[in-house]
């Protein structure tokens, strides 16, 4: 469970506590009658159900992507908190003569029941939210290492016609769209393992004229990644 939903467990408990003792306080035990104990029972177990809820739903999958999204179940609980425990307060410091005992009862289950509706479409969302989040995450991850990959590379270039053509893939790599395709994993596992070849070359000391055509090979391997990417625009 995260410190975030641990602070907001204990803050309901906490509310929960002073609201039942303000009740009793103010009405006290004696002359609540039985709306009020339906008012009593309804809104302590509103905070219940809501740091129930609050473990079911735990955000074990946060995202530092989506945060805004991740806060929405602990804003839903907040706004349903706040409509039953004033539904519920009414309850507990009015007598209504004419009114069926049932009354209550029926309101504190709509407002448990819709509240457990918009939690599910909630969880819903977020759900889709972080699952397309973490899929762009790990799109852009092949391209990013690419750079990283072939800026290492060049830093350990010496000979000045290897180190021009490393630049000229570094720039190529730069310009090429950032989000990976998974038509191309077969491209992007041919280019990782050429550049391990160059790289193996260039530690090895390997004669430059053998060097920079495997470099332009594998610039040739990146240029029909972004052609193929180019064709589903």
């Amino acid at each position: 469970m995260n410190k975030k939903t641990i602070r907001v467990i204990i803050t309901l408990a906490l509310l929960a506590v002073v609201w039942i003792l303000g009740m009793l306080v103010i009405i006290k035990l004696p002359l609540l009658g039985r709306y009020g104990f339906i008012g009593l029972i309804g809104g302590a177990g509103s905070f219940v159900v809501s740091i129930i809820a609050l473990i079911l739903v735990d955000n074990v999958r946060q995202n530092r992507d989506t945060t805004e999204i991740d806060a929405l179940p602990y804003i839903v609980t907040g706004i349903y908190i706040a409509f039953s425990v004033i539904c519920n307060t009414v309850f507990c410091m009015l007598y209504f003569k004419n009114l069926h005992m049932m009354v209550p009862i029926a309101i504190d289950v709509a407002i448990l029941v819709f509240y457990a509706i918009v939690m599910i479409f909630t969880m819903s969302y977020r759900d889709r939210v972080q699952d397309t989040s973490i899929e762009m995450r790990n799109k852009t991850a092949a391209v990013t290492s690419f750079r990283s990959l072939a800026t290492g590379v060049m830093a350990e270039t010496v000979d000045p016609a290897e180190k021009e053509a490393m630049r000229e893939l570094c720039e190529l790599i730069s310009f090429s769209p950032n989000m990976s395709q998974s038509f191309n994993q077969n491209l992007e596992t041919k280019f990782r393992t050429q550049m391990d070849e160059i790289r193996a070359m260039i530690e090895s000391n390997a004669d430059p004229a053998a060097v920079v055509p495997k470099i332009h090979e594998a610039a040739g391997t990146i240029k029909i990644m972004n052609s193929m990417n180019g064709s589903i625009r």
